[in-house]
């Protein structure tokens, strides 16, 4: 503003101050003025009582507003200002007064009314507005000025209290922070979730690892949403107790019991094997039915961890298990670490177990030497029991085990008794031709062709 134009309003706003007592009584025409749509007129008119020294408050904001209405919210501008001077910490004519330099594209007077009005009267809104005015143009001290006057109350949006605890952070001032996010956290309705993250975070800084666990805790059963508890307890673990952090994980499997054995092995990859053992400790449950997912999971942990002494627990629990358990477990062994390590580990592996897993069993007793184990396996598989991903490699453990005699005499066996699936008959086929004995289709044929010449 130069110092003309502040002259001007000087002179202006004594003209005003003096004319406040006197009747208002040509109000009432420019409002006619104005309803009839003769913005001209009334402008005209009120700035010829603007001229006589009877202006006021209200005369002075409808002539603003006829002017802003007009196409000129310069003059506008400068009537408001006036108010403001005369009438200093009257919040609407501020609200108003910022208004217009904001349309106007005026930064520099938008930024300093709305300093004003926040002084008189602080929003939630102007608040907001008056912050990002501040971080568009670079001027980041000011932004916080006005983000920490504001972080005591409850003015500030969820986004620039969280812009705040972020700036308090950066300058060192994590405790501060933590303050400002506790207090939101704590008034009805909470945080959002980025908010409450952010809450985390600061309260591990701190070394509140406690109450980071139980807020974590609360927050798990209120969003339902058992992907953020690897994320928390991740978090949480290098920094708390294992109390603390065993009270989070046991809260989460409470509420998301398919969590269990996946939190387990998270925190034995990160390094925290006692952890894990902790959560996998008891199972198998005796009132709980096994499922081959947690049984996978198990041995996932176990591995995790690199104890063998976990999966030999496993073993000797299934030990007393059915035998489709026995097999569920040996061949998550055999997935997860090895064949050998499954020989190893569990050398009495019975056959009835095998059994249920051909292919498996077939290779573990081909690496033990077991030839008669072989041969009652391959003779007693059940083939349509076998996978369609296992079918090409039974075929070719078959042969290499068996030879081309034996296999073919196991496939005709199953042939014979209408049990072969179909998609072994052309490995079938090829044997028969291989070891010079036709298939099942051509001795029939051949018994139609002698019964024929019999009867002639």
């Amino acid at each position: 503003m130069t110092n003309a134009r502040l002259l001007l309003l000087l002179v202006l706003g004594a003209v005003a101050t003096a004319a406040y007592l006197l009747s208002s009584g040509p109000e009432e025409r420019i409002a006619k003025l104005v309803r009839d749509g003769r913005i001209g007129r009334a402008i005209t008119v009120a700035e010829g009582v603007l001229a006589q020294g009877r202006a006021t408050p209200r005369m002075l904001t409808t002539l603003a507003g006829l002017y802003d209405a007009d196409g000129d919210p310069e003059r506008a501008a400068d009537l408001l200002e006036i108010h403001a001077l005369v009438w200093p910490g009257e919040p609407d004519v501020l609200a108003s007064l910022a208004a217009l330099y904001g349309r106007s594209g005026n930064a520099e007077e938008h930024v300093a009314a709305l300093e004003r009005l926040v002084a008189v009267r602080p929003t939630r809104e102007t608040l907001a507005r008056l912050a990002a005015l501040h971080r568009l143009a670079g001027r980041f001290d000011a932004e916080f000025t006005v983000l920490d006057r504001a972080g005591d109350g409850d003015l500030l949006a969820a986004g620039d209290r969280e812009r705040l605890a972020q700036i308090l952070i950066q300058r060192g001032r994590p405790r501060r922070a933590a303050e400002i996010l506790t207090r939101a956290e704590d008034q009805s309705g909470g945080q959002g979730e980025r908010g409450r993250m952010l809450l985390f975070e600061v309260l591990l800084e701190t070394g509140a690892t406690a109450e980071a666990g139980r807020r974590a805790a609360d927050w798990l059963a209120e969003w339902r949403k058992p992907w953020l508890a690897d994320t928390l307890l991740l978090r949480l673990a290098p920094v708390a107790s294992a109390e603390t952090t065993l009270a989070l994980a046991r809260t989460a499997i409470r509420l998301f019991p398919d969590t269990r054995f996946y939190l387990a092995k998270r925190l034995a990859e990160q390094g925290h094997g006692a952890l894990a053992h902790d959560l996998v400790r008891g199972w198998p449950d005796p009132a709980s039915a096994l499922t081959e997912r947690e049984i996978g999971g198990y041995v996932a942990v176990a591995h995790a961890s690199g104890d063998l002494g976990l999966l030999r627990s496993a073993i000797a629990a299934l030990g007393r298990a059915g035998f489709e358990e026995q097999a569920i477990l040996a061949e998550a062994i055999a997935q997860t670490y090895s064949l050998p390590v499954l020989a190893a580990a569990w050398p009495d592996l019975p056959a009835e177990a095998l059994l249920r897993r051909p292919l498996l069993g077939v290779r573990l007793a081909r690496l033990a030497r077991r030839d008669d184990l072989v041969l009652w396996l391959a003779r007693s598989a059940d083939l349509g029991a076998l996978r369609p991903g296992e079918r090409a490699a039974w075929l070719s453990v078959l042969r290499a085990a068996c030879g081309p005699f034996a296999a073919f005499e196991i496939l005709d066996r199953h042939h014979r008794r209408g049990e072969l699936p179909g998609s072994f008959l052309a490995a079938y086929r090829q044997l028969a031709a291989q070891v010079g004995a036709p298939d099942r289709r051509q001795r029939d044929l051949v018994s139609i062709s002698d019964g024929d010449r019999h009867v002639r």
